[in-house]
């Protein structure tokens, strides 16, 4: 099991495509001992995950940037910026989201369904409209 800290600089991590969506994983199940795998995820316009269900881990989704409509079982929920959901395990559950490019953080507990992302799919460069500019302004500028 891995104890030690990890620090992540942004943009650091190889991103990946996969199902039509950009994933970067951040945390992997082999780093954190199992106990959870963490991603980011860039949903292009009007694209999305079709219902799943994962049966060992819960999943949770913090939406980072933009508009995602999730269906959970029976439930539509609407997400927005800062908006957090988790989703129990055996639950069928997917997510859409509209015209605009959406941002999510996504982390698995424990990491087993997190495991499939980890380094699957075609190595990508990150998408450029999540990048900072060098140029651009920091807080404590």
């Amino acid at each position: 099991m891995t104890t030690a800290a990890r620090h992540i600089p942004a943009r650091s991590e190889q991103a990946y495509s996969l199902y039509g969506l950009q994933f970067t994983s951040l945390i992997t199940g082999a780093q954190s001992g199992g106990s959870i795998s963490m991603m980011e995820l860039l949903v292009p316009p009007n694209a999305g995950a079709h219902m799943h269900v994962h049966i060992n881990s819960d999943e949770q989704f913090y939406v980072l940037d933009g508009d995602v409509e999730f269906q959970v079982a029976e439930t539509t929920i609407h997400g927005t910026t800062g908006d957090c959901l988790h989703i129990p395990r055996g639950t069928m559950h997917g997510f859409h989201n509209g015209p605009t490019f959406a941002k999510l953080l996504v982390s698995f507990t424990p990491a087993d369904a997190g495991v499939e992302f980890e380094g699957t799919g075609e190595a990508v460069d990150a998408d450029p409209r999540w990048t900072r500019p060098e140029s651009a302004p920091t807080s404590s500028s």
